[in-house]
């Protein structure tokens, strides 16, 4: 049997529901035999983890997304590379959020991202990165008191 590698991108707005997706896909994708691995959410990595704030002591927002970015490719191809050297034959790569995620916090939308974003070509080229995309509804959205920072304050 020849090894596939899937890539899954989980994507949304605040309080969409992606931590639980995660989790429960993780969980039933690895009943179903697949090694599941995880790309963690790299805007949290980055403003959790260093204090890096977008929009505050000089941070440029468009300049921040397209580090983000940057990196986001460089984490998801660096998890490829180790899911090509696993001797598992069937394999999911789960991405908490996506490479065009960014596009939402950019000022300019589309037009904008694409220019900073260091040689995307279209949307089109970053959505092939995927085998798949899953797109969460906000709980918030038209429901802001249930917004919460519980599980992530990024």
């Amino acid at each position: 049997m020849d090894k596939k590698i899937y890539k899954i991108a989980i994507t949304g707005g605040p309080c969409g529901g992606k931590s639980k997706a995660m989790s429960y896909l993780m969980e039933r994708l690895t009943e179903l035999g697949f090694y599941v691995i995880v790309v963690p959410e790299q805007a949290t990595f980055m403003i959790e983890g260093s204090n890096i704030r977008p929009g505050k002591h000089g941070i440029d927002v468009s300049y921040f997304q397209k580090e983000l970015l940057r990196g986001q490719i460089e984490v998801e191809d660096r998890y490829q590379r180790v899911a090509e050297f696993s001797d598992a034959e069937k394999i999911i790569i789960l991405c908490d959020r996506g490479a065009l995620d960014g596009m939402a916090y950019v000022p300019g939308g589309i037009t904008e991202f694409i220019q900073i974003s260091a040689g995307i070509k279209s949307i089109g080229s970053m959505r092939s990165r995927y085998d798949g995309i899953v797109h969460l509804v906000t709980a918030a959205d038209g429901a802001e008191e249930y917004y919460t920072l519980e599980n992530n304050t990024a």
